[in-house]
């Protein structure tokens, strides 16, 4: 007797058949186009985050040397009475044009949507980074009235650099760590779009052939209605006579 086979494929015709495998077609056509819209938005997100990433490295170098800079600038200013061919003027409108650049390059940086650790680092930068700002112009300004003041501040003006650059350091290192992180994620975004599971189904929605179990027995099951046991196990016995005789 016979077991019950509710899905059985001679119980449908051949049309039947190529329906029920136009619709697998259209289903991993379907599944194929949502997860092509997922794999381009997540490749889309990644790219954006190392774009930002790499645009707050550059704003991060650029304060990086503005910081170093306004040292230089008080420095010029504090020793134009013992050196010549340094103009105090022009070192302090120097000086006032690159504190409003750096200040500039922080608010850019407070402005990216960065990782929590960036941005909370850059938020924590910024008071250091005014009053530094602050200290090398006030101290600069001073050697035009009082140069030995200037002079005695300098140390003051040392401290407050240091801090300062013990804070960006690290903020460069937490930029630089999410633009590893930013790349390695587009790496494997665009890795799982070529080698993944996507590009195997797309193959198979657009060439059915190459899902073989289904369309050979779509076509096995009316050849064995054709061809009786009988039938095909003389054919297979005349080949396997032609095989020894040969």
């Amino acid at each position: 007797m016979k077991a019950l086979n509710p899905f059985n494929w001679q119980r449908f015709s051949i049309g039947s058949r190529l329906l029920f495998i136009v619709g697998l077609n259209m289903g991993a056509l379907a599944l194929v186009s949502v997860l092509a819209f997922r794999a381009l938005s997540n490749d889309a997100i990644s790219t954006t985050q190392l774009s930002l990433a790499s645009r707050a490295q550059h704003f991060q170098q650029d304060a990086d040397m503005y910081h170093d800079g306004l040292r230089a600038y008080v420095y010029a200013a504090a020793l134009a009475g013992d050196y010549e061919g340094i103009d105090e003027t022009e070192v302090l409108a120097d000086l006032a044009t690159d504190s409003e650049k750096f200040r500039a390059d922080l608010d850019t940086l407070a402005e990216l949507s960065l990782s929590p650790a960036v941005t909370e680092s850059v938020a924590r930068t910024r008071p250091l980074a005014d009053a530094y700002i602050v200290k090398a112009n006030d101290i600069a300004l001073l050697t035009l009235s009082n140069r030995p003041g200037a002079l005695a501040r300098l140390s003051e003006l040392d401290q407050s650099f240091r801090s300062l650059r013990d804070v960006m350091d690290q903020q460069t290192k937490l930029i630089e760590a999410q633009i590893q992180c930013s790349a390695t994620s587009t790496a494997v975004e665009r890795s799982a779009g070529k080698n993944g599971a996507l590009p195997v189904m797309a193959r198979l929605a657009i060439d059915p052939s190459r899902i073989p179990r289904t369309t050979s027995k779509a076509v096995v099951f009316p050849r064995k209605r054709l061809c009786p046991a009988r039938t095909t196990a003389r054919m297979m016995k005349n080949v396997r006579a032609a095989r020894r005789a040969m």
